[in-house]
């Protein structure tokens, strides 16, 4: 099931007709989205909530913090390894070819 269709779900799970607002990421809402947000319950306003959604991801958590530092340690690694293996005339395949085989 997809996040819209939960989405209406429990909108339609909640009272609907009794909300007032309905907070969304305009941005990355497509219209028929947005639209079928909106049937369960047409007297709602469909509002822009992306700062107010921001603002919460921006707290992390220690665990949260862990898996980003993590991340980013492995990234790095390819990264330093890919470049260091590539000589003068490989291609970039080649290289991707050598992240590729460290993964494995």
């Amino acid at each position: 099931m997809d996040a819209i269709s939960q989405a209406v779900g429990l909108i339609n799970g909640a009272r609907a007709c009794a909300m007032k607002r309905v907070g969304v990421e305009m941005p990355f809402l497509p219209m028929d989205a947005g639209r079928a947000l909106q049937m369960p319950c047409p007297v709602a306003r469909i509002e822009d909530a992306l700062l107010v959604l921001e603002r919460l991801r921006a707290v992390k958590s220690p665990a949260e913090l862990a898996r980003l530092k993590k991340a980013s340690e492995l990234v790095i690694d390819s990264m330093i390894e890919v470049i260091a293996k590539p000589r003068p005339g490989h291609h970039q395949a080649a290289a991707f070819r050598c992240a590729e085989d460290r993964e494995r």
